[in-house]
């Protein structure tokens, strides 16, 4: 069974009407990162497209305005306290406080200082907007929450219509809560999310709609691509779904194989020359005692000082115990799944506060349900490769973690963010469709419209729980 046309169309209102609401109910900088994302945003808007380094303190970031560095100092204290919580009253007084952005300070932003300006397309223009019209730093982040949201969900609605089949689905991994908390915010995500799903879709596209592939969707699907690894490098293995395509489709170009390594070569030079570009500001040196500008982590043991962190020292310790770092590495990888299970579905800031464990295994029974139960569209051979690419993406995001958060020489400990497997799991789905379909029947069972309503019913109750965690 599919949902109806206006069923779908009630969908597409639910995800606008909470991605708005977490828009503007959760408070300034409780999403992860938005803190330095904002401060990279007005260093962009101020024409820096790469960071500053201040020498005393050993900081990689830039000068923003003060105002916006002074007010982000009061929520911090809410990251991680549930306990700290926000009351109209203070948030009412941030709201006025004029930005004068004549005043600037210097803040660290370690973490974004990397990214790439295309990450952030959509929100350079309106903070370069509202800082010259001198507008409040608090006001700016609700407005850039807005049209970050908005842009997400015009790429998403682009990716919809090109798909040929399984707009269900689509819909379904789009109206998650995580999904669209994470996507309600000046994150640099959102743009290279929404590109993902219109990848995704064009792959669908060129499989499904048993039609010659044109050349003006091949172009598109070549700049997207290299877009993407721009913005993150751990996301280029989906050129590769290109394999799935049968030949015959690529009649316009005549070879779809040439096609895709000269689409890889392309990918690996533009990550090659950027990270040629930021290393030099991000890591500057080589000496294992001396520190770097990229310390993102203090010491577990000592919480007054940072942990060296250096890429190429800590590649350099991999190559030399290979078999044992192998070892521990492919654990780890399967291990992040078990660990942002319930951040991928549902989770609102920082400390990921969660729908109620009920609903989330609601969602969880009936969505695999569904998922099991599809017409098994995909061969064996697909869906070996689907594993294998979500492997691949999953192992290069914990393998920089590991360079870029961990202690040299230490074993693997990096931090995971369910976000990180908006565009891993769909790959993982679509080589489970169809796997009990054959086997049992589930006719009597609407199984789209019974996902449909725990995602409804988990949409209303983490309104209720976010309210609850932020406000007093």
């Amino acid at each position: 069974m599919i949902l109806s046309n206006t069923y779908r169309l009630v969908l597409f209102g639910l995800i606008v009407f909470s991605g708005l609401f977490y828009c503007l109910v959760v408070p300034p900088f409780q999403t992860p990162d938005e803190f330095n994302h904002n401060y990279k945003l007005h260093h962009l808007a101020q024409g820096h497209f790469f960071p500053e380094i201040d020498t005393p303190s050993v900081s990689l970031g830039g000068f923003v305005p003060k105002s916006l560095v002074d007010i982000s100092e009061y929520y911090k204290k809410m990251v991680f306290e549930p306990t700290n919580k926000l009351s109209f009253d203070t948030l009412k007084k941030h709201l006025s406080i004029p930005l004068n952005r004549e005043e600037k300070a210097f803040v660290s932003f370690p973490n974004t200082a990397r990214y790439a300006f295309t990450s952030y397309f959509a929100l350079i223009p309106v903070v370069y907007i509202a800082d010259k019209m001198a507008i409040n730093p608090m006001i700016t982040l609700y407005i850039g929450r807005v049209i970050n949201f908005l842009v997400w969900f015009g790429l998403i609605v682009i990716g919809y219509r090109l798909l040929p089949v399984f707009k269900d689905f689509y819909l379904f991994l789009c109206l998650l809560p995580n999904t669209l908390s994470v996507h309600a915010s000046m994150s640099a995500d959102n743009i290279n999310n929404g590109l993902l799903f219109i990848l995704i879709a064009l792959f669908l596209d060129f499989k499904f709609s048993k039609k010659i592939v044109s050349t003006s969707k091949l172009i598109c699907y070549g700049i997207i691509t290299l877009i993407v690894a721009w913005n993150k490098i751990i996301y280029f293995p989906l050129l590769f779904l290109l394999f799935l395509v049968p030949k015959p489709y690529f009649e316009k170009i005549k070879n779809r194989n040439a096609y895709i390594f000269s689409l890889l070569f392309g990918v690996l030079t533009i990550i090659f020359m950027w990270n040629k570009t930021v290393d030099k500001f991000v890591y500057p040196f080589d000496d294992t005692y001396k520190t770097t500008y990229h310390n993102l982590r203090e010491d577990d043991y000592n919480p007054a000082a940072f942990i060296n962190i250096n890429p190429r020292l800590q590649m350099d310790i991999i190559k030399k115990e290979p078999i044992s770092f192998i070892i521990t590495f492919i654990p780890a990888v399967f291990e992040m799944y078990s660990y942002n299970n319930k951040d991928y579905v549902s989770g609102v800031g920082w400390d990921s506060v969660h729908i109620h464990i009920v609903l989330h295994v609601a969602f969880l029974v009936v969505f695999l349900l569904y998922i099991l139960t599809m017409p098994p569209v995909f061969l064996l051979k697909e869906r070996r490769l689907m594993a294998f690419l979500a492997f691949a993406m999953s192992s290069l995001f914990l393998l920089s973690q590991h360079l870029h958060w961990d202690k040299v020489g230490r074993d693997i400990n990096a931090v995971y963010l369910g976000k990180y497997f908006i565009a891993i799991y769909p790959l993982i789905f679509m080589g489970l469709m169809g796997l009990i379909h054959s086997k049992w029947k589930f006719k009597n069972l609407n199984l789209p419209l019974i996902v449909s309503i725990v995602l409804i019913l988990a949409h209303i109750d983490m309104c209720f729980v976010t309210i609850d965690r932020f406000y007093e």
